[in-house]
């Protein structure tokens, strides 16, 4: 084990993941306002995508940042769980309600406000009323439309496409507890061995990405979560390194500028976030103390933005854009939590010794001790991190190319994920 370990660094309870989350959430907004505004033209792309001649956006990067963090808690969850249905029912609870909620408002309050129909006519559209059972539905492809809504938008007739990532986040869910239950925690060689076929799928020339496009999309965003997992699993073994952050950020800056970004993105990037992640020095560790805003702002800020866009187009700019969908958004989003996430999240079985809503969960026991991996508090019923908040990129997969400013993660036009 090197002499300073990431372990040494992430067994404490203090990190940076809340802060970390809201940053990558007001950085989908940032990149978003572009696009809303200027679809289909050169400033509809955030200046990220601009500067790396389209090798990543903004939001591109935020959603990476958002898998990375996903992998590496919700497989220290797994492992802290009980068993699969006390993880299953984390999961849920964490994700569900929320969702829920934020569907019916669509529905029932941003659509009658800005439909180009009359509202006899929108709630007489069987989309209207389907349109919750369609997002919630587990299939690749979904519904995000209602009536008129948005219709004459710059961006038009996206409700809300920030939850297309939903899925992606579930697969990887899935992922967790299927290696879980073949035990595969205790052979992370096994794990790094996946992690590598998913790499060369993702990033090499013949990329599943570039080639067969949606499967493409979710070998990417899978691909930065097993990385998050893997610096779970091989934390004793990585160096916590000063120079090595210098060396993984300013490697991220060279390869930008050389157009090589794709290949070495993963890892470097990776480095960068976790280093930043348990860097005590950065005082950030309370951030999330009065609620967790993050999911809420993933959930909130597309419809928000296309109202904002509909009412004041003319008088916004892209920063006027951000700065007010930024305020709204995190509105929404605290009454998001008092009112629907933290009353759901109370049912989870609470532990002894309760931590701060937003990053911490429940757990006793470990369901497995894999090598190298983390256990809980050796006093019984260890409190652990809360990993279910994890908001995702909004921007759109690289099939719904209607937006030049809103694609998929990939290594051509900058975004994709969301959260």
């Amino acid at each position: 084990m090197p002499k300073t370990s990431f372990r040494q660094f992430s067994e404490g309870r203090e990190n940076n993941f809340d802060f970390l989350r809201l940053f990558f959430a007001a950085l989908v907004i940032f990149a978003h306002s572009f696009a809303f505004l200027y679809n289909g033209t050169l400033a509809g792309f955030d200046p990220l995508v601009r500067f790396s001649r389209g090798q990543v956006g903004l939001g591109g990067l935020a959603v990476d940042g958002f898998f990375l963090i996903s992998g590496f808690l919700v497989t220290k969850s797994w492992l802290r769980s009980k068993g699969a249905w006390d993880y299953t029912k984390k999961r849920a609870l964490r994700i569900l309600p929320a969702l829920v909620g934020v569907l019916l408002f669509c529905a029932l309050v941003i659509g009658p406000l800005t439909t180009s129909l009359r509202l006899s006519a929108y709630f007489l559209r069987p989309q209207t009323w389907l349109y919750v059972g369609f997002m919630l539905y587990p299939q690749i492809r979904y519904h995000d439309y209602l009536p008129g809504v948005f219709a004459h938008n710059p961006l038009p007739l996206q409700v809300n496409h920030s939850l297309w990532t939903i899925r992606y986040e579930a697969i990887c869910y899935v992922l967790v507890a299927v290696l879980g239950l073949i035990s595969l925690y205790r052979r992370p060689r096994q794990v790094l061995a996946v992690g590598i076929g998913v790499y060369l799928l993702s990033v090499l020339p013949f990329s599943l990405h570039r080639t067969f496009g949606e499967a493409g999309v979710c070998f990417h965003l899978l691909l930065y979560f097993l990385v998050g997992m893997l610096f779970l699993l091989y934390q004793d073994v990585i160096p916590y390194s000063r120079g090595l952050f210098l060396f993984s950020a300013l490697g991220l800056i060279a390869a930008t500028a050389g157009g090589v970004l794709d290949p070495v993105r993963p890892l470097l990037f990776a480095y960068v976030l976790f280093f930043l992640a348990f860097n005590k020095r950065l005082k950030l560790q309370h951030v999330a103390r009065h609620g967790d805003l993050s999911y809420g702002i993933y959930l909130y800020a597309c419809p928000v933005q296309q109202t904002l866009v509909l009412t004041f187009q003319h008088a916004l700019t892209p920063t006027t854009l951000f700065l007010c969908a930024l305020a709204i958004t995190g509105g929404l989003a605290m009454l998001s939590w008092r009112l629907i996430e933290k009353p759901f999240l109370s049912l989870k079985s609470r532990p002894a010794q309760a931590r701060s809503e937003g990053n911490r969960e429940e757990g006793t026991g470990n369901r497995e001790k894999p090598h190298k991996a983390p256990t809980p508090n050796s006093r019984g019923g260890g409190t652990i991190l809360d990993v279910g908040t994890l908001p995702m990129s909004l921007l759109l997969p690289e099939d719904r190319g209607r937006s030049q400013g809103m694609s998929a993660p990939s290594p051509l036009v900058g975004e994709g994920e969301g959260g």
